[in-house]
């Protein structure tokens, strides 16, 4: 029998940063943010859905062979506890799935018809463990029938669960849950089900039917590729959405030169020459004042009939230079160069958490360390000259030039256009982790629903 240790499980959790971080939803994007929170804890969608297709791959994985869910569905009185236990290991991993993704945007919790989902997980596991601690009771009487007698009460409690059970499933049933999340609880949901009405005694023409009517046209609409909301139309959606970012992310500046294949390209090149001003020739300048004489325009008189003359002389005197150059003037000199740039680098990866494989390839964007170099000295991979946006400046202290080029319009325009991408890779990995959380899914659907349909055969 396959199972999911919950070490496992906590190695995944692990490797998402916890933190007083808060997912807030923009557009189409789960984007994290900084800003404190005391809601919930961070949760980096990648890694959410990540452990979610581990957790779904695992599951499907114990769907094989005689030692899967066919044989636990099958499975006899003595062996229920051990059923029970079971579909306890696995209804712990999945609550630790939708706890995960609980706390991603809510376009994300929407798409998933997270909320119903987990109400009927919960459901399931308070059931499980109130059927598991009953199951227990069977050692303290001889046989099933004095188990199972009137006075023990142990069949209305089984009959009690049943009819919770039946009424979570129900509602989930009715609010047109057919998506990935539904995948991970149904089986389980499917396994109580059949395990209470078989110890309840149901004729097996009796639990054909209901399991047939209850979860086979269920199994159908979750396949279904025309249904929305089915796992192939979230599937198809998140592939759509892949498609678009792809493209967005393309037309970028930097999307552009990376033609968004992986290799590396130049992010930013910038330079400064410093300069030492040129100075003029220095000049002894000696001031001569010469007097100019004028006589002032007479006045009219403000009264009429009456003329009034008024005059008088004045010096003005007259600043002349006489000059001579005294020192010799200097041209401008070139004092140093100095260049900086960083490469940008775009390759994809496969998600590994804490040294587990997840099939999950993601784009991987990264900005090199700066390298600053002078271009009298070669450096291997320097940008050529052509490729730097330089200018001239009187800074003769490599502190200040590092300052003026890291200020300068050209390199304040590449770390935009490398945070413009970064965003968009972002929300790429994002459609690439829930396509890849979607066929694991499916896949565990389609393995579900040939248990399921073997099962059914055993009743026929």
């Amino acid at each position: 029998m396959t199972t999911i240790s919950r070490r496992a499980v906590l190695k995944y959790l692990a490797a998402s940063p916890v933190g007083l971080r808060g997912v807030v939803a923009t557009g189409s994007l789960t984007t994290t943010i900084l800003a404190p929170t005391q809601a919930h804890a961070f949760v980096e969608p990648m890694t959410a859905f990540a452990f979610a297709s581990t957790v779904a791959s695992a599951i499907a994985a114990s769907n094989q062979g005689d030692g899967g869910l066919g044989a636990l569905l099958e499975a006899t009185q003595s062996r229920l506890s051990l059923v029970i236990e079971h579909i306890a290991v696995l209804e712990e991993n999945v609550a630790l799935v939708l706890d995960q993704l609980s706390h991603l945007s809510e376009d994300i919790r929407k798409s998933l018809v997270l909320e119903h989902v987990r109400e009927l997980q919960l459901q399931c596991a308070s059931i499980g463990q109130e059927y598991l601690r009953t199951l227990k009771t069977r050692d303290n009487y001889t046989s099933n029938k004095e188990w199972l007698a009137p006075k023990t009460q142990i069949r209305s409690k089984l009959e009690r669960l049943l009819g919770k059970l039946e009424e979570a499933r129900s509602g989930l049933r009715q609010e047109g849950a057919i998506g990935p999340t539904t995948a991970l609880v149904m089986p389980m949901t499917a396994m109580l089900e059949h395990s209470l009405l078989t110890l309840l005694g149901y004729s097996k023409s009796n639990i054909e039917t209901m399991l047939r009517e209850t979860y086979a046209g269920w199994f159908d609409d979750m396949l279904n590729p025309s249904l929305s909301g089915s796992i192939p139309a979230y599937i198809q959606a998140a592939a759509s959405q892949h498609s678009t970012e792809m493209g967005n992310a393309a037309k970028t500046a930097l999307g552009t030169k990376l033609e968004m294949k992986n290799g590396s390209v130049l992010g930013a090149c910038v330079g400064i020459d410093d300069y030492l001003p040129a100075k003029d020739p220095e000049v002894d300048c000696e001031p001569r004042m010469k007097p100019l004489g004028f006589r002032a325009a007479p006045a009219r008189s403000s009264r009429p009939g009456e003329r009034r003359v008024e005059a008088h002389d004045a010096n003005v005197y007259l600043a002349a230079l006489k000059c001579r150059v005294i020192g010799v003037g200097t041209p401008e000199k070139l004092r140093s160069k100095d260049r900086l740039y960083e490469n940008v680098t775009l390759s994809e990866r496969e998600l590994v958490v804490q040294g587990e494989t997840t099939g999950i390839i993601l784009l991987h964007l990264t900005s090199d360390t700066e390298t600053r170099f002078d271009p009298g000295q070669h450096v291997e991979g320097q940008p050529d000259e052509k490729s730097c946006s330089i200018a001239k400046a009187n800074l003769p202290e490599p502190d200040d030039r590092l300052d003026a080029m890291k200020s300068s319009a050209a390199w304040i325009k590449a770390q935009a256009d490398y945070a413009d991408l970064s965003l968009l890779v972002d929300k790429i990995n994002l459609q690439r982790a829930s396509c890849g959380f979607g066929i694991a899914t499916y896949a565990l659907t389609q393995s579900g629903r040939r248990q399921f349909e073997a099962l059914l055969e055993r009743y026929s």
